[in-house]
């Protein structure tokens, strides 16, 4: 068993020793100084939205009854939530493209890395006007 021990103590001197040589090697080298290539932004996180709000917003923008609407959005996140868990890549327009990136299962939930891409007209808000009018014409 000794002579075991003696063999992979040696080979760790020798393999330590390799490794303190290609370290000055590389340290030797002229490396060029870091630099920063971009700053990172910082995203700064909205209040959170609940359903409760979410309802409540369309049925603003639609003049919707509460009761009328509240089926039919809950359907909808139903639709979303399995499209996401498929990895499907929805086209939802003005709202955007959503992308999965990666999903991992864990014991209570699903979790899942979704990339947004939005057109600038619906980010500011262009959309919501185009959705009146659209209403209002449809009310005449």
């Amino acid at each position: 068993m000794s002579s075991v021990k003696e063999t992979s103590s040696s080979t760790r001197s020798r393999t330590s020793k390799k490794n303190q040589a290609n370290a000055k090697e590389t340290q030797d080298t002229d490396l060029p100084d870091p630099q920063v290539v971009g700053e990172m932004t910082p995203v700064v996180e909205g209040p959170e939205m609940k359903k409760k709000e979410l309802i409540e917003a369309v049925c603003a923008r639609t003049d919707v009854k509460r009761k009328f609407a509240k089926p039919v959005i809950e359907a909808m996140m139903e639709v979303l939530g399995e499209a996401i868990a498929e990895g499907r890549v929805l086209n939802l327009q003005p709202m955007g493209k959503l992308v999965s990136k990666r999903s991992k299962e864990t014991a209570n939930a699903r979790i899942s890395v979704l990339r947004v891409r939005q057109s600038k007209s619906a980010a500011s808000g262009q959309s919501a006007q185009t959705m009146q009018e659209a209403i209002a014409d449809e009310a005449e």
